[in-house]
């Protein structure tokens, strides 16, 4: 008789032993945590990160709320740097740099065209000289009696007086000597030049160099000239600043013109630098 032997199944059980356990979904570990008997069946990393998410999400957001809140306070308190205190009014800019650049152009013309023809016409050199005059004489007149306007004014403030309003009212009641102005000129072409002075610098004007009532400031250049070459401009030492210049009188004003208008000019400091440089030069006890 012949014996079968059947195998006996030893490959079941390994086949049992190897299928994965089933995996919940995120959203079912929550309710686990939060219950003390399932708490700890779940692996310590488990619980890590789960412990750990919200309290550095909350972080996060407490940080950029932080943050906000203190770019809307610097912004309601922002006063630049560099701040105009005087403009000469748009239209008399305007009409001033038309008057210079057609003052150069009657010259070029007079001077390149009219006088050249004249000269080989023949004409007699008394008229050839007056048609040369025509174009010399009027452009020399404006730029001289134009070069001391000055067109703008800027004030360097420094980060104390940057605070507030009241810390830049205070700085201008108080106003140092060492304080830096920008005064802002007009070249021979009409091209803005800036000079850099301060405020003890500048002083009323002596009735010899006024230039026809056309100046009322002037400052000592003997030390920028030395340091100058050649062939570079002059420093400039005359300035006119007219009166009744545009913009707001009062700090709050001026502040709140400032927040909605980046043109807006503090004409009040202006006034503060004039009366201080008129008691300065004034005779007798300041």
């Amino acid at each position: 008789m012949l014996i079968l032997r059947v195998p006996a199944p030893k490959a079941i059980l390994p086949t049992l032993a190897r299928v994965p356990p089933k995996l919940h979904p995120p959203w079912r570990r929550i309710p686990q945590l939060s219950s003390p008997h399932l708490r700890l069946t779940r692996p310590p990393s488990q619980l890590r990160s789960f412990a750990s998410n919200q309290p550095s999400k909350s972080s996060s957001e407490a940080a950029k709320r932080q943050a906000k809140s203190a770019a809307q306070s610097a912004k309601s308190h922002d006063i630049p740097e560099r701040i105009l205190i005087y403009h000469a009014g748009t239209g008399r800019i305007a009409f001033l740099a038309v008057l210079k650049l057609t003052s150069l152009l009657l010259g070029a013309f007079f001077t390149l065209l009219a006088a050249p023809s004249y000269f080989r016409a023949g004409k007699p050199p008394p008229a050839t000289a007056a048609v040369a005059a025509c174009g010399i004489v009027p452009a020399v007149f404006v730029a001289w009696s134009t070069a001391p306007f000055v067109t703008h004014v800027h004030m360097h403030l420094p980060a104390a007086a940057r605070a507030s309003p009241a810390s830049l009212a205070r700085f201008v009641g108080a106003l140092p000597p060492g304080a830096r102005l920008t005064l802002t000129t007009m070249s021979l072409v009409a091209a803005p030049r800036c000079t850099a002075v301060r405020a003890a610098d500048l002083r009323a004007a002596p009735p010899r160099s006024r230039r026809l009532g056309l100046v009322n400031y002037v400052r000592d250049t003997a030390a920028d000239n030395a340091s100058r070459r050649w062939y570079m401009y002059r420093a400039v030492g005359a300035f006119y600043v007219q009166d009744g210049g545009s913009g707001k009188q009062r700090v709050t004003a001026g502040h709140q013109a400032r927040r909605n208008k980046a043109a807006a000019v503090d004409t009040w400091i202006w006034e503060a630098v004039r009366d201080k440089i008129a008691r300065r030069d004034a005779p007798g006890p300041v």
